[in-house]
């Protein structure tokens, strides 16, 4: 039992994690994909993508089901990013790459005076190799931008505190930023919670120094998920105070220290590059800015933002302020909210149409059928969400808005489609104006008519008395082909192919009941006589006696009748 407990035991731990995956292929080689389709979340628009460096040192990952903590999104690396994949993962050769970035090499020189003794001013970077570098710029719809990331590299636990030292940085700048790096730009990738900011590198978060350790995650047992980085950061995330509409650049760049070998890498989670975004959701769960719901019902619509001290105004039609709540129960008309952030920034949400009404669907409108003077039109509707089975609904037909009404049915449905007849209407009607009683929602629809089913039946009567050779033959005039047409013999189906389905062979005398009907609902009946000769066939025969015994002179006349 505890052998077989083991193997279960060993055989989870293998199948609970899976590889990371590389690729750089198309589209995943170009920054504006990586960016636009894969970085950036909500609220946030990019434009100028650049990327510097090897085109093997960006692309896209998949860690689904690793330790890594973030599911997929864009990677970069200071050499071959494939090589973190265990699949593909070896010695890779160096890269072409004389790409220089001031301002990494400033960074990474930054460490050294914030470490703790003895590692404090303990090394120079003498230079920074292999650099990679994404920038873009982006507007931002609120006052806040944040992503989500984490850093790892090979040189963990061999090179830590040393020249060798490997740095990336996140440098923001745009309006209202003002910091040390180029063109006044703030680094985002710092340790959380550092006076003054530290940088974070291989020396700044480790286990041999030991430094920042609650940060640090020792993958030397897990290569064979995420190869080549020995060690690697938990999640953080960089966040910056942004001002709404407002252009801003950022540049995402990551090197070597000192040397060309062991590579450093940053992933940045997909979809994590936002700036919060309003957005607005209902109680009846419709995914639209138009929300269809049952006439006389409300509908609750809740503002969200990820901020606490936004405030929010909610206005009708007249552009007046009804509400200051997050969220408000509103009948059919439409809506605007807006957002505003404590530092003035405003979001107007799209305008919401509350449509309240009993109109929901019709059949299209050429399958309508007026089948004669006093005929039935048939209809069909969706009741709208929201819509119960206590909504009572007067289902009416006119030839004008208003009236007069021809048949009135009142009827209580629950949320489903539904159809039923409008008797006695007269052909012609081009309108239908359905009503409810729960409160004055009125909806008037045009539905134009199509002309009864005209057809001609031609018959052909039995040959004999009691024969079964009569024929009903079907003819329809101005035949629609969207409509199917059915030919039924006293209520039972014609199957044959067309156009032997309008034909019925070998009938008996008697009366039969022709029925032609269509998918617009549209029937009509016509009785059919088949008839046979008036008389069966007869045979009359008359005796003559003969005179005496074995004479020829008797006699014996037949005659057929009938």
């Amino acid at each position: 039992m505890k052998k077989l407990l083991l193997l279960t035991l060993l055989l989870f731990s293998l199948f609970a994690n899976s590889q990371i995956v590389i690729d750089n292929n198309a589209p995943y080689n170009t920054p504006q994909f990586l960016v636009d389709d894969i970085l950036l979340g909500g609220g946030v628009v990019a434009t100028n993508h650049v990327f510097m460096g090897h085109p093997s040192q960006i692309g896209w990952f998949n860690a689904i089901n690793t330790p890594l903590g973030i599911d997929s999104g864009v990677v970069m690396g200071s050499g071959d990013i494939y090589a973190l994949d265990p699949v593909l993962g070896s010695t890779f050769p160096a890269i072409p790459n004389t790409v220089a970035d001031p301002d990494l090499l400033a960074v990474a020189n930054s460490v050294p005076p914030l470490l703790p003794p003895p590692y404090t001013n303990s090394f120079t970077v003498s230079s920074i190799n292999d650099v990679a570098v994404l920038e873009f710029d982006f507007v931002p719809t609120s006052d806040s931008l944040e992503f989500r990331y984490a850093f790892g590299s090979s040189e963990y636990f061999g090179w830590e505190n040393s020249t060798y030292n490997d740095v990336f940085g996140f440098f923001l700048s745009g309006p209202g930023i003002a910091g040390p790096w180029a063109n006044g730009a703030v680094n985002l990738a710092y340790i959380p919670n550092t006076t003054p900011q530290l940088p974070i590198t291989i020396s700044s978060v480790n286990s041999i120094t030991p430094i920042n350790q609650q940060y640090f995650v020792d993958n030397q047992n897990g290569l064979s998920i995420i190869a080549d980085a020995d060690g690697y950061t938990t999640v953080f995330t960089a966040k910056a105070a942004v001002t709404c509409g407002a252009t801003y650049h950022i540049k995402l760049a990551i090197a070597d220290g000192s040397d060309q070998i062991l590579n450093t890498y940053v992933w940045l989670e997909a979809g994590s590059f936002t700036s919060p975004e309003l957005s607005v959701i209902d109680d009846l769960g419709i995914d639209s800015s138009v929300m269809d719901i049952a006439c006389g019902e409300g509908i609750t619509l809740s503002a969200n933002v990820v901020d606490p001290g936004v405030t929010f105004e909610w206005y009708d039609s007249t552009f007046t302020v009804f509400s200051t709540d997050s969220a408000v129960t509103v009948p059919g008309g439409s809506y605007v909210v807006a957002a505003t952030f404590p530092t003035g920034c405003v979001l107007y949400s799209d305008t919401l149409e509350v449509i309240s009404a009993v109109e929901d669907s019709l059949p299209p409108t050429n399958l309508k059928c007026v089948a004669i003077s006093n005929g039935m039109i048939h209809y069909e509707w969706e009741h709208p969400v929201g819509a119960n089975i206590s909504t009572l609904y007067h289902l009416m037909g006119a030839d004008s808005p208003g009236g007069p009404y021809y048949t009135v049915a009142d009827v209580y449905y629950p949320a489903t489609t539904h159809s039923e007849l409008l008797s006695s209407i007269p052909g012609g009607i081009p309108e239908f104006c359905y009503v409810t009683t729960a409160s004055p929602c009125t909806e008037t629809l045009t539905s134009d008519t199509l002309a009864p089913i005209s057809f001609t039946v031609n018959s052909t009567d039995a040959s004999c008395w009691d024969g079964n050779d009569g024929l009903i033959t079907v003819g329809v005039d101005d035949y629609i082909n969207v409509l199917q047409y059915n030919f039924l013999l006293n209520g039972v189906l014609n199957t044959n192919a067309f156009p032997l389905d309008t034909v019925f062979y070998d009938l008996p005398t008697g009366t039969y009941d022709v029925t032609v009907s269509d998918n617009a609902f549209c029937q009509i009946n016509v009785p059919i006589v088949i008839e046979a000769p008036g008389f069966p066939l007869q045979a009359l025969v008359s005796n003559s006696t003969n005179v005496c015994y074995g004479s020829s002179l008797g006699l014996a006349v037949g005659i057929a009748a009938g």
